[in-house]
């Protein structure tokens, strides 16, 4: 049986550079060799690998292609410096996905929380590392879109969730009901809510149960 072959495919098979920098098996030596890559789903596809090493990870977030430094700002293992230089970048797509990152400073993330792009907003009410206060803040926010993130937060305080669970707004309270970090009691109080659509995302929530199912019927 013949060993596989680790060459890099030929320079005109972009799809197949970019297939091999995605894949997590991908050798370090070659994510090397296609950073540098003239395509640049290349790149992005070597920025968002988790195997990329950290150093690698730096010198891309400075790549000429934005779509390139926003995999980099979404990347787990771009250090925090590198996240830094990304938030406070022109293009909105580079924010958001540094907002969205749980390692982005909090200093950082304080800021993203006032950017002037409401998806950016959006991205940090989702983010587990946010603040308590700013996500209280960013939960009593008057964009229904931004108190949606915020209640899908997975780390969101029990009483920024009950808070949502109340919501004017059905996809809010649908948020809450997706939540694995919704208690019980709010599970219970949202599968009597009069969009079915609230209800139905009970079903896809982590925590819940048939056992749950049982106790809610009962009521």
């Amino acid at each position: 049986m013949e060993s596989p072959t680790h060459d890099i495919p030929p320079e005109r098979d972009w799809i197949s550079r970019m297939l091999l920098a995605s894949t997590p098996a991908a050798p370090e030596e070659f994510l090397r060799t296609l950073a540098g890559d003239r395509h640049y789903a290349v790149r992005r596809a070597v920025a968002a690998n988790l195997r990329t090493p950290r150093e690698l990870l730096v010198t891309l977030t400075n790549d000429r292609e934005w779509k390139v430094r926003a995999a980099a700002a979404g990347n787990l293992r771009t250090p925090p410096h590198s996240l830094a230089q990304l938030a406070a970048q022109p293009q909105q797509e580079v924010r958001e996905a540094a907002a969205k990152n749980p390692n982005t400073p909090e200093n950082v993330l304080l800021a993203l929380a006032q950017d002037r792009e409401p998806r950016v907003r959006m991205a940090v009410a989702a983010n587990p590392a946010l603040p308590d206060a700013v996500q209280q803040r960013l939960a009593a926010s008057d964009y229904w879109g931004i108190r949606a993130f915020a209640a899908s937060n997975p780390c969101a305080a029990g009483e920024v969730l009950a808070k949502l669970s109340r919501d004017a707004h059905w996809s809010v309270r649908m948020a809450v009901a997706g939540n694995p970090a919704a208690a019980p009691e709010l599970l219970a109080a949202l599968f009597r809510d009069p969009d079915p659509r609230v209800r139905g995302a009970i079903g896809e929530n982590p925590s819940f149960s048939v056992e749950m199912l049982q106790e809610f019927l009962k009521k």
